[in-house]
């Protein structure tokens, strides 16, 4: 249910709340990265750095307002402009505990990749994290299981 305008926290009607710390997450359209695809069609939520800030180590960070079982979403970004990047995903339960951490390599520029989470323990929260680099996160098609 993510299309708006320029946000710097959005909580959605599913109770899922997303933001950064530096960065406002906008809603982006096909346009405005180049043409490459989403999963979904135009629109996908992307973390933008708020200037004078970059989005070097800043995450994409995605809470549950009530925990979650299962987790997935579409996301991106393998060689853009010229940078290589391979996405860390963080996954915490209660009291910021790690669950678990992927990092996912040659991953195409369009929003198509997929990853997707099950856990044993109370999924509360995620980030995404390409890294020291300005390209900001984003994703798509964010799926919950409670």
């Amino acid at each position: 249910d993510a299309i708006g305008p320029v946000i710097t926290k959005y909580t959605s009607a599913y109770g899922v709340t997303i933001w950064s710390n530096k960065g406002t997450a906008i809603f982006t359209s096909s346009a405005n990265r180049g043409g490459e695809y989403t999963s979904s069609g135009e629109y996908s939520l992307f973390n933008n750095a708020t200037s004078p800030n970059t989005s070097a180590n800043d995450p994409l960070i995605i809470g549950f307002n009530t925990p979650v079982k299962a987790f997935g979403f579409f996301f991106f970004f393998g060689n853009k402009y010229g940078q290589q990047v391979s996405p860390i995903i963080t996954v915490y339960g209660e009291y910021n505990a790690v669950i678990g951490v992927f990092q996912k390599n040659n991953i195409p520029s369009a929003v198509t990749t997929y990853l997707g989470v099950k856990s044993n323990k109370p999924i509360h929260r995620v980030t995404i994290d390409y890294g020291d680099t300005l390209l900001g996160e984003e994703i798509d098609d964010l799926m919950l299981v409670r």
